[in-house]
């Protein structure tokens, strides 16, 4: 494993795909996250070199990249002129646990194996995550690594995505037993539901969520930021199924109306974008329901 990280870390920087650094997280998504890449950042080295890395080089690298910087700069988005869609229809929150829900106690011991640990003179260079099919490019500053090493920190945009482009990386190595499972799975940004909320235009959202390739998985993943709680929740939505999983360390139950009805709205509007790319997409945001991950004890006893 060493070998190959060797091997992969080669080729210097390129200019980075997330600018934003608005997003927080609250301390307990800041434990979670840093738990799983402590492994490879070891302790902070304030003496770093300002030399880049990359620490992958999964695939070739995008011709567009200067588009794709577009679809995070945040700031005011121009209003979509095309013909508005219909109302969305927000899924039925159903505040019980999944039945079937199955918890993996493997992962920890699993991510120790296939992350491999950074040699101590490298532990704040700054690397990149090049782009591959489905991913991005993402460039992990030292501020970044700082953030990542601290488990009371808040994390930021590129900590988020850069961190679940990172991982869905290593699940969906061929050799992986998971590859199957992460394969099918969309990562969403961050952005994907800022946009959704401030009315992006068609275009925008459209450079914002192409690299995905949404419309050929069964399952999308999409963090949301709460601003007003500097916090991080998370959204998995599962077409086979027709259903939302929710997750939010907090258990809040409250704050989730609004935001399903803005995920009603991001399914109808992927939808229609998808089709007009011609890429047929039939799901729509009618007949799903949304369920916790996380629930209160007395809510559930309930």
């Amino acid at each position: 494993m060493q070998k190959l990280v060797d091997q992969a870390v080669h080729q210097k920087g390129r200019d980075h795909d997330n600018a934003d650094n608005d997003s927080d997280i609250d301390d307990a998504e800041g434990v979670f996250l840093s738990d799983i890449m402590s492994v490879t950042l070891g302790d902070v080295n304030s003496d770093a070199e300002s030399d880049v890395e990359c620490i992958v080089t999964p695939g070739n690298v995008k011709s567009d990249t200067e588009s794709d910087v577009e679809c995070i700069e945040m700031g005011d988005y121009p209003r979509d002129l095309t013909p508005a869609c219909p109302p969305p229809n927000p899924a039925k929150l159903v505040w019980e646990l999944p039945a079937h829900l199955c918890e993996d106690r493997l992962l920890m011991l699993d991510l120790t194996h296939i992350i491999p640990l950074a040699r101590e003179s490298d532990l704040m260079k700054p690397r990149i995550l090049f782009p591959t099919a489905g991913l991005p490019a993402y460039h992990f500053e030292q501020r970044e690594f700082r953030i990542l090493e601290t488990p009371t920190a808040l994390l930021n945009d590129v900590c988020i995505n850069g961190g679940a482009a990172l991982l869905q990386h290593l699940f969906s190595a061929p050799s992986h037993p998971s590859a199957m499972h992460s394969q099918r799975c969309a990562l969403l940004s961050t952005f994907t539901l800022v946009k959704i909320r401030h009315q992006a235009s068609s275009d925008d959202l459209w450079r914002c969520v192409r690299h995905s390739y949404y419309w050929q998985k069964d399952v999308w993943i999409l963090p949301i930021h709460r601003p007003q709680q500097r916090h991080w929740v998370l959204c998995c939505l599962s077409f086979n199924t027709r259903e939302l999983f929710l997750f939010d360390s907090l258990a809040s139950r409250k704050a989730w109306c609004a935001d399903l009805h803005d995920i009603a709205t991001l399914l109808d509007r992927l939808a229609s974008l998808a089709n007009q790319q011609g890429h047929p997409f039939t799901h729509t945001s009618q007949g799903w329901v949304a369920r916790p991950l996380v629930v209160r004890m007395h809510s559930a006893q309930q």
